[in-house]
């Protein structure tokens, strides 16, 4: 009779195990491949700018000739178009609820108190805090490097010195990249203009070749001057 019971103990066992195991594989069969996002911007709602649109680059990017007028994203002619959030918390619930279902971590730069928001609401490791610098006006070096001390940010980025028509390899912005380097600090430099039309129109002292990878080559290949 004991026999008997420790044979049916041990089947069910293996029967459980065996589920557990079929369930596991299913999950991860289900699971998203995992993406991952440097370029998130933080930032809160402004209801007075939020609006549905239908961004061109959903469908035809990156066709376009930027000798043409930039096309109109502020319109809801496409089918589906995106919903705008109206809060700071809509638009969290819905970053995370993305997050979630692509299997996403991000990079985000912008307001820090949103930044600690997002990190509270994600999983653990999801949100990468990131220090954004493009100019040596935007901030003081010392100041730069205490708030890269502090342990919260891990990035340096998203850095865009061509928006202030400078190269990456400008010689005022070495300290900053120079304390980066000191901390162990990766960098995140923005490539390109931001969008065909955008230097045309918006920001005409881009130089294009600013915005090239070269440019972060002769960076990093320059000497240190310490």
């Amino acid at each position: 009779m004991r026999t008997k019971i420790t044979c049916s103990v041990i089947v069910t066992i293996a029967l459980l195990l065996s589920t557990a195991k079929m369930y596991a594989q299913n999950a991860a069969k289900s699971r998203h491949l995992p993406i991952i996002d440097v370029h998130v911007h933080a930032m809160k709602v402004n209801p007075a700018f939020a609006a549905d649109m239908c961004p061109w680059f959903l469908s035809n990017m990156p066709g376009g000739d930027p000798n043409q007028p930039p096309p109109s994203f502020i319109n809801t002619d496409c089918a589906t178009p995106l919903k705008a959030a109206k809060s700071d918390k809509e638009f969290q619930d819905s970053l995370i609820a993305t997050m979630k279902r692509l299997n996403m971590t991000i990079i985000a730069s912008g307001d820090a108190s949103i930044i600690r928001r997002w990190q509270k609401a994600a999983e653990p490791g999801r949100v990468i805090p990131s220090l954004t610098l493009s100019a040596s006006k935007e901030m003081t070096v010392m100041a730069f490097t205490d708030s890269l001390s502090s342990g919260f940010y891990k990035v340096m980025g998203e850095v865009a010195p061509q928006y202030q028509g400078m190269s990456p390899s400008d010689t005022s912005l070495d300290a900053y990249f120079g304390a980066a380097e000191k901390l162990n600090i990766p960098v995140g430099i923005h490539l390109g203009t931001g969008g065909k039309w955008y230097g045309k129109y918006f920001l005409a002292k881009i130089p294009c070749l600013y915005g090239k990878s070269i440019i972060v080559g002769r960076l990093t290949c320059t000497p240190s001057k310490t």
